[in-house]
């Protein structure tokens, strides 16, 4: 051993740590009175026992180095320690998962460091848990990321965090098998938990029969925590082990996750290339299930939740922002066993969908029982499909809940020359269970702001209470059965495969053509509109085939035959997605080309060029999201509060930064309170400074209504009022923030109940 005077950065003076230099083992229970670091070499094995780390202490783990845990515990009974630190490197990359386990790995001096936590191991009362990447006086050091951990049946008991990774661009093998991460009445830390785990930039990592559990009584919802955070970050959520000796299984370990703000949030700040999967898990008792925002192939799939009922915040199971290509099947909606529906504002949903744009979305096959909101759609939903969906006979206000925006036509009805098999499953497919004895509108219900739409339905499943100023339905000549199977599942047969999906893809191709052709030659009115509505099912099934094939390419490395697949679509979406492909493989110089090549007449366009701009030039020279210039950052703060899908990237990136939470939006009840009426605003009010400390400018000097005063409402963040008063327009005005503490606000400026303008404020 040689001493060292300080030990760490995080020792007290003159208080060297002890160094494990070879194959050393503890068995016995014990104090340890300073730091521990597992040299290059070492290995460092604790079984059987515990250890008890002093207060402000850390456990290292450098390169080429592990620390096996054995039925072991590392606490501090009275004080939190910092944790445990495991140093990778960037530029190797990991192991295979047995040579790990076996102890074959690390095997060189610069390997990545392993934390490996065996059966009946726990990690308590510890300020950061786990963490896989080097710290120093002045902060990370990116150039030590990648640390490996495994855990198997091991409980994080109490700490603030548990598990953090940050960015490392190779696959990670680290995974959390049957592991408990528990928060209860005994947590004793300085600050209350955040997040259980983080997940930043990283790749694959599993959680696989976990139990998150937070236990900790709070009046303030917010304060109650995320049991999993991620950006920008690949990751599975799922089963366990078999439970049962049958094949097929009849019973698994499942995950669960209970008493969170948010059981689990993804914000990523680019769309991701990897699919993140949550399947067969349990949400029970969260005020808010699992938000995904700016995600791209997200798999949401089998998964229960049973929901809390609050009278004063939104809560819900799944929301949706700003979110593509995903898979949503086969997941049960339902109520808590606690939860008492009270049918009033704010109404508990299974489901939000806001703001999906453009892009082709589809909320497939679930079932919603026993809530006072089945599925809500708020903001500009213009090719999102609600199909084959079950809602059961106990909801308390709406199966379908459309309270802004715009909904595309629901489903479709295909003539006589389509394949019996397409047209039994174009129609809409929802079965509304109701009795509508509740409400009028209980099946579908509109609120006056959101735009009308068409719903197309078979003879057997048309919705009987709708809100009949804005659903037309449309009966198709068919039943559900007449010509088979409407509504199949899609969670097994597998992927079809490229070759299969390229045929499809020009299969349709050809016939759009064909159609695009006809029309043109069209004299008849209503044949017209049924060729439009046919042209655009084709188109719609089109967008879903190249989405899927273009996932399909990435995770198979194909890259150059996702580029030449996206540069023969000439629509915008995929015009984009191409900018989005070159950057994701690191191809600036053509991402820049591509962004210079597109169409910038929507506002939402315009927005996605300013955005990209600012990410091709930080990732194009080695910056990261610290490094922003001041000009970039304005850039990216301009961005916030819009409800476009770059607004929304920004406000992920700005919630990264300034690590703070940057709220849902939701749709009040009342068309007369609707905070938005068209999230497509362009608007003429200018607030600064943006962020701010004790006051805030509004400009109104560009409203022409100037005898009319306008309403200026802000929001917390967890949607409570906080702050409303009548300004008059035709000024510059100040709103005083003295009382405000720091943290993200939502303001929203209306003209005679008619939304201006709407932007979230950062108040430090």
């Amino acid at each position: 051993e040689t001493p060292l005077p300080i030990g760490t950065h995080f020792s007290r003076p003159a208080v060297p740590a002890i160094e494990i230099l070879g194959d050393v083992t503890w068995t016995q229970s014990t104090d340890i009175g300073r730091d521990i670091i597992v040299k290059p070499g070492g290995k460092l094995t604790i079984q059987n026992c515990e250890i008890r780390m002093p207060k402000d202490h850390i456990i290292i783990v450098e390169r080429g180095a592990s620390l096996i845990l054995d039925n072991a515990t590392i606490t501090n009974h009275c004080d939190a320690w910092i944790g445990i630190e495991v140093w990778g490197n960037p530029a190797k990359v990991h192991p295979i998962t047995g040579q790990v386990i076996s102890g074959l790995y690390p095997s060189a001096l610069d390997d990545q460091g392993v934390v490996y936590l065996k059966p009946g191991s726990k990690i308590e009362n510890s300020t950061y848990g786990i963490y896989a990447y080097k710290t120093t006086p002045g902060g990370e050091d990116v150039n030590y990321r990648g640390g490996i951990i495994i855990a198997d049946q091991t409980e994080f008991v109490n700490n603030t965090q548990s598990i953090q990774f940050q960015p490392f661009s190779s696959p990670n093998i680290s995974y959390f098998k049957d592991c408990s991460f528990i928060t209860n009445e005994e947590y004793f830390l300085e600050s209350l938990p955040q997040h259980q785990v983080y997940l930043y930039g990283i790749k694959n990592i599993n959680f696989l029969g976990c139990d998150f559990t937070n236990a900790l009584s709070q009046t303030d919802h917010s304060l109650r925590g995320e049991a999993i955070y991620a950006s920008d970050a690949s990751f599975t959520v799922d089963n366990g082990d078999c439970l049962d000796a049958f094949t097929p299984c009849g019973s698994y370990d499942i995950s669960t996750f209970s008493g969170y703000y948010r059981a689990i949030e993804v914000a990523n700040t680019t769309p991701g290339t990897s699919p993140i999967k949550i399947l067969n898990n349990f949400f029970t008792d969260n005020d808010r299930g699992i938000l995904l925002s700016n995600v791209r192939y997200g798999q949401i799939l089998g998964n229960k939740f049973a929901i809390a009922d609050d009278p004063v915040i939104h809560q819900y199971g799944l929301y949706l922002e700003d979110c593509q290509d995903y898979h949503v099947e086969g997941n049960i909606f339902t109520k808590s066993a606690s939860a008492v529906l009270d049918g009033l504002s704010p109404l508990m949903a299974g489901l939000y969908v806001n703001n999906n744009s453009t892009k082709a979305t589809e909320i497939y096959k679930n079932t919603f029982e026993d809530l006072e909101a089945g599925i809500r759609c708020q903001s500009t939903n213009t090719k999102l499909q609600i199909k084959c969906n079950t809602f059961n006979n106990v909801m308390e206000k709406y199966d379908i809940y459309v309270t802004s925006g715009t909904l595309a036509n629901q489903g479709k009805c295909l003539g006589a020359a389509h394949p019996a098999v397409d047209r039994a499953k174009a129609p809409a497919g929802n079965i509304f269970n109701n009795t509508c004895t509740g409400s009028v509108e209980q099946h579908i219900k509109v609120l006056s702001v959101a735009d009308p739409f068409i719903y197309f339905h078979h003879t057997d499943l048309a919705p009987l209470c709708y809100t009949t100023s804005k659903v037309t339905l449309n009966s198709c000549s068919y039943s559900s059965t007449a010509l088979g199977e409407a509504c199949p599942s899609t969670l097994t047969g597998g992927t079809e495969s490229t070759s299969e999906l390229l045929g499809e893809i020009n299969s349709n191709s050809s016939e759009i053509e064909d159609m695009e052709n006809a029309m043109v030659l069209e004299s008849e009115l209503e044949s017209e509109e049924t060729d439009l509505d046919e042209l655009e099912y084709l188109q719609l099934q089109n967008e879903y085939l190249i989405q899927q094939l273009v996932e399909i390419y990435q995770q198979s490395s194909e890259i150059d035959s996702a580029i030449l697949l996206l540069q023969g679509v000439d629509e915008l979406w995929a015009q984009q997605r191409l900018v989005e492909v070159y950057m994701l493989t690191a191809d600036f110089e053509n991402a820049n080309a591509q962004l210079k090549t597109l169409a910038t007449d929507e506002l939402a366009a315009q927005d996605f060029v300013a955005l990209m701009e600012v990410m091709i030039s930080m990732k194009s020279n080695n910056r990261n999201l610290d490094s922003l210039t001041e000009k970039e950052l304005s850039i990216i703060e301009s961005l916030q509060g819009k409800q476009s899908p770059s607004g929304v990237a920004a406000e992920n990136i700005l919630q990264l930064i300034y690590k703070t939470d940057i709220p849902e939006v939701f749709d009040v009840e009342t068309a007369e309170e609707m905070r938005y009426a068209n999230t497509e605003i362009t608007s003429v009010i200018k607030v600064f400074p943006n962020p701010t400390n004790n006051e805030l400018f509004i400009d109104l000097t560009a409203i022409t209504e100037t005898q009319i005063p306008v309403r200026i409402v802000i929001y917390n963040l967890i949607g409570n009022k906080i702050s409303e008063q009548e300004l008059v327009a035709g000024e510059i005005q100040k709103i005083a923030l003295n009382n405000f503490s720091a943290g993200i606000y939502l303001l929203q400026c209306y003209q005679e109940n008619i939304l201006l303008h709407t932007e979230n404020v950062m108040v430090e």
